[in-house]
């Protein structure tokens, strides 16, 4: 990711531009981060990863996927002690 001064960036914005084509451009002020300027190619790309869906859509996203597997194997645990004692009820 190429850094840049926020006077530079100013400056030379078109040049900027066109390396955020291609890869992260991270923008100073004074010295710490402003802001990142991307491609619309990868800004699309993040886009689609966190696109919102419905409560609706989750839960037949899962309806599907447990069709496609089975029913967890749970086995009971032996390894540890009886915290209440043989006298609990």
């Amino acid at each position: 990711m190429n850094t840049w001064n926020a006077t530079d960036a100013k400056h030379k914005f078109p040049q900027l531009l066109r390396e955020a084509g291609t890869e992260p451009q991270l923008v100073l002020l004074r010295g710490r981060p402003l802001g990142v300027i991307i491609g619309y190619e990868q800004f699309i790309k993040i886009e689609e990863q966190h696109t919102t869906r419905t409560v609706s859509e989750w839960v037949d996203e899962l309806a599907a996927i447990k069709e496609t597997e089975d029913d967890p194997v749970l086995y009971g645990r032996k390894d540890r002690r009886d915290q209440f004692g043989e006298d609990w009820e």
